[in-house]
Parts: C-alpha cells; sequence; structure tokens
C-alpha cells in the first residue's frame, strides 16, 4: 500500500521556505509562519529573504502542492512535520530556545 505523506514546515525563514519547497517537488506541503505579513507575501510569490526565487515559488504554489499558511490547524492536519525557528543569541553567547519552545506548542 502507497503511503501517503503530508508534511508541515513551521517557520518558513531562511531554512524553513528552502525545505518547503524543496519536498514540494514530491509531496504535499503545507509552510506555516505566524507572520501574517511573510504569508500574505509568499502567496504573491516574493520571499523577503531572497532564498527562493519568484519563479521557483509561484511553480510550487501553482502545482498545489506547496500552501503558506498563518492557521495553525492546517499544520496539525499534517502526518509529518519539522520546526525551522530561530534561536536567540544573547550578549553573554547563552543561547534562549524560547521561540523555538513557543513554536513547538500547537
Amino acid at each position: 500500500m502507497e503511503q501517503k505523506y503530508h508534511i508541515a514546515i513551521i517557520g518558513l525563514g531562511y531554512v524553513g521556505l528552502p525545505l518547503a519547497l524543496e519536498f514540494a517537488k514530491k509531496y504535499p506541503v503545507v509552510g506555516f509562519d505566524i507572520c501574517q505579513e511573510r504569508i500574505e507575501e509568499l502567496r504573491n510569490g516574493i520571499d523577503r529573504t531572497r532564498e527562493s526565487s519568484t519563479e521557483i515559488l509561484l511553480e510550487a504554489l501553482s502545482n498545489s502542492r506547496y500552501e503558506a499558511s498563518s492557521i495553525k490547524n492546517v499544520a496539525v492536519e499534517a502526518n509529518f512535520s519539522t520546526i525551522s525557528d530561530q534561536l536567540v543569541i544573547k550578549d553573554n553567547d547563552e543561547v534562549s530556545s524560547s521561540l523555538f519552545f513557543s513554536s513547538s506548542h500547537f
């Protein structure tokens, strides 16, 4: 029996967006980000991080394998997910993982 994968990438920044687009070449992917402005930009083919070209982004959106969303329930429906969120490094070189932990509480 063929396994049906539905992937969620949580965090669509420098790591998350390229990862989502790569997975979308073969599997359905929802990319989740809390920033609605970022979602609207991605839906219009604009990547402010310049990690993806407009052509690649629009192609992924048009083939219905990639969706950008800020709705948590969409990401929860996936059967595989990964979190690509930033770690904050404080002045004393201490790493704060508070953003990572808040991302993981769906």
